[in-house]
C-alpha cells in the first residue's frame, strides 16, 4: 500500500469515512450490534439521529417521549458511540431498541474516544457517511442522548424556509449549530458537506462553520434556550450539576447526560429526574415563564 493511500485512510477513518462499503460491510456487521428496521427508514421525510453513549435508560425514556410528542413522517436512528464495541452498555441499549424496534448500529472503535468532543463529532460524520447515505429524507435532525420533548414538536414547522435551524453556538465573529439539537433540509444542504469534528475556537459541529455555514448571510431563526434549576438539589459551580436546560419550550435537555465528570451532584440530578420523569415535566410547564 502506498503512503498516499496508507495517508487517506488514517484521515478518513478519523473523520468517520467508510473506505470502501463494498468490502468492509459483511465482516463489520458481524462484528458489530446492529438492528436495522429498513423498512422503517425509507421514504421518511425527516430522520432524528441520536448519539447514544453508556446509558439505555436515556435512551428508553428518549423514544417513548419522541414517539408521545413529534409529529409527521419521521423515522428515529440511535448511533451507538459508547465505549466498547460488545460491552454491557451498548448490549443493554441494542435490547431497548430491539424491544422498541428502533433502528440501532454500534459505530465501529472510535479513533477519538478519549476526546468528549472528537468523539461526538466522529460520531456524526460516521452516521453521515456510513449510514444516512443509503437513505433519501428530506430532513434530518441530530439529537443528543439526554434531550427529550415534552411538547408536541413538528420539524417541517420549525424549519419552514430555512436551510437549517438548532441551537446556535457564537465564538466571536464564527458560530455552529450544536449537534444535540440540530437540523438540516438535505434538499439545500448537501449531505456530504456536513463535518461535525471540532475546530480550533469551535467545539462539536464546528467543522459546519467552514463547510457549510460562513457561506450564509440570510437573517435565519435559530432555538431559544434557557436554564432551570432543580429544587433541592446542591448548587455547584458546574450548572450540569444541578440545571436542566429548556430549547424551545418544547424541549428539555438534561446536560452532561454521560457525566463525564464523574459529579456525584450529578448523579442525584439524574436520579431526581429520571425516576420521577412525570412530575419533573409538571415542573418545567409551571416555570414555562422565559428567564
Amino acid at each position: 500500500m502506498s503512503f498516499k493511500t496508507t495517508f487517506r485512510n488514517i484521515i478518513s477513518r478519523i473523520k468517520g469515512e467508510n473506505i470502501d462499503d463494498t468490502r468492509r460491510d459483511n465482516s463489520f456487521f458481524e462484528k458489530s450490534l446492529v438492528y436495522i428496521n429498513k423498512e422503517f427508514l425509507i421514504n421518511k421525510e425527516v430522520i432524528f439521529i441520536t448519539i447514544a453513549f453508556n446509558d439505555a435508560d436515556l435512551i428508553s425514556l428518549q423514544i417513548n417521549q419522541i414517539k408521545k410528542h413529534v409529529t409527521g413522517n419521521y423515522a428515529h436512528l440511535i448511533i451507538d458511540n459508547s465505549i466498547k464495541v460488545k460491552g454491557a452498555h451498548s448490549n443493554a441499549i441494542y435490547q431497548v431498541c430491539k424491544k422498541q424496534d428502533m433502528s440501532y448500529v454500534k459505530i465501529p472503535s472510535n479513533p477519538k474516544m478519549l476526546d468528549p468532543s472528537f468523539s461526538h463529532g466522529f460520531a456524526c460524520n460516521w452516521a453521515v457517511k456510513n449510514i444516512l447515505r443509503h437513505y433519501n429524507p428530506k430532513y434530518i435532525c441530530f439529537i443528543d442522548h439526554d434531550i427529550f420533548p415534552y411538547k408536541s414538536f413538528s420539524v417541517n414547522y420549525i424549519t419552514k424556509n430555512q436551510s437549517f435551524y438548532g441551537l446556535k453556538q457564537i465564538r466571536e465573529d464564527r458560530w455552529y449549530l450544536w449537534p444535540g439539537f440540530a437540523i438540516f433540509d438535505l434538499s439545500k444542504i448537501k449531505l456530504e458537506h456536513l463535518d461535525f469534528l471540532p475546530i480550533e475556537g469551535l467545539d462539536t459541529g464546528g467543522g459546519n462553520w467552514l463547510t457549510i455555514f460562513q457561506k450564509y448571510n440570510e437573517s435565519y431563526k435559530y432555538s431559544s434556550s434557557r436554564f432551570l434549576s432543580i429544587p433541592g438539589l446542591e448548587v455547584t459551580n458546574m450548572k450540569q450539576d444541578y440545571k436542566v436546560e429548556i430549547i424551545d419550550d418544547c424541549w428539555v435537555h438534561l446536560i452532561g447526560g454521560s457525566n463525564w465528570m464523574n459529579s456525584r451532584a450529578f448523579k442525584r440530578k439524574y436520579e431526581t429526574i429520571i425516576n420521577d420523569f412525570t412530575i419533573f415535566i409538571d415542573f418545567i410547564l409551571s416555570n414555562n415563564s422565559r428567564c
